[in-house]
């Protein structure tokens, strides 16, 4: 296990939000350092960066070295899958708000956490969530999702975790399910949304995200979200609107991987209309 503590050098200015962005990787020594610059290169000053990594064994670690002086605090252990290490990352934090920006991911540019700071600085709202651009790295293909309007989450999920900021001490409440290995965000989100917490659009573009990651190309990923939206009986119902898709999606699963990520592709096509 490495870790760092963090650094003396960090300047925070007390009379504005602390921002807390967590980066979960492991063995992602070709898009580490683009995520990493991504935030550390923000104009925005308050931000504390925390890297949880799983014991990379390629040259993931070499790189977080290299701008560790950036990093408020970074670990290397096992754990129990992705969402197991974003519950670590929100027991590290300290900040009035989370965001995940994990390896791969970044923001839409350098503004961000300087825009976004003036929404999050209002006491009304929990979360505040944004737009982002979907790429397919390997086609180039890029596709400018609008996150759609919160009411419409109990259809499935309405923008993606690279893109929301949250209040801590929501997440200590509601951690990731680790039941769910998939879309344990979506459950997340329901339970926050069904428990009444108050959700704010900004119209932003906030992050740049690879649509090749766990929830994009598993072909299992609407099976766990019709289980998540099972898991709130009372809106169980709404399953019935995820039927169309999800036969187009098992068809793509019987026919391969490369069909499965079509069928993903097309989605967030309708989705981005």
């Amino acid at each position: 296990m490495a870790q760092l503590k963090k650094t003396e050098n960090q300047q925070i200015n007390k009379t504005l939000p602390l921002l807390s962005i967590i980066t979960v990787v492991r063995n992602c020594e070709e898009t580490i350092e683009e995520t990493i610059l991504s935030i550390i290169n923000q104009n925005y000053q308050n931000i504390e960066y925390i890297i949880i990594d799983g014991m990379s064994t390629d040259n993931t670690l070499d790189i977080i070295k290299k701008y560790e002086k950036h990093i408020t605090y970074w670990v290397s252990e096992p754990d129990k899958g992705i969402y197991d290490a974003m519950n670590k990352g929100i027991q590290l934090a300290t900040g009035d708000w989370i965001n995940f920006m994990n390896a791969g991911d970044e923001f839409f540019n350098l503004e961000i956490c300087s825009l976004i700071q003036n929404s999050t600085d209002s006491v009304e709202f929990d979360v505040v969530y944004g737009n982002f651009l979907a790429i397919q790295k390997d086609s180039e293909a890029k596709i400018l999702i609008k996150a759609k309007p919160i009411h419409k989450i109990i259809e499935g999920m309405v923008f993606c975790h690279q893109s929301v900021f949250i209040k801590r001490e929501l997440l200590i409440l509601e951690p990731f399910n680790l039941n769910f290995k998939i879309v344990a965000d979506y459950h997340q989100m329901l339970s926050l949304y069904f428990n009444k917490y108050k959700f704010q659009y900004v119209p932003l573009t906030i992050s740049k995200i690879d649509i090749g990651g766990i929830s994009y190309s598993n072909k299992n990923t609407t099976l766990e979200t019709i289980k998540v939206i099972h898991s709130f009986k009372p809106y169980s119902i709404l399953i019935l609107k995820k039927v169309p898709y999800l036969i187009l999606h098992e068809i793509g699963s019987l026919l391969g991987n490369r069909y499965t990520s079509y069928f993903r592709r097309l989605k967030w096509r309708l989705k981005s209309k």
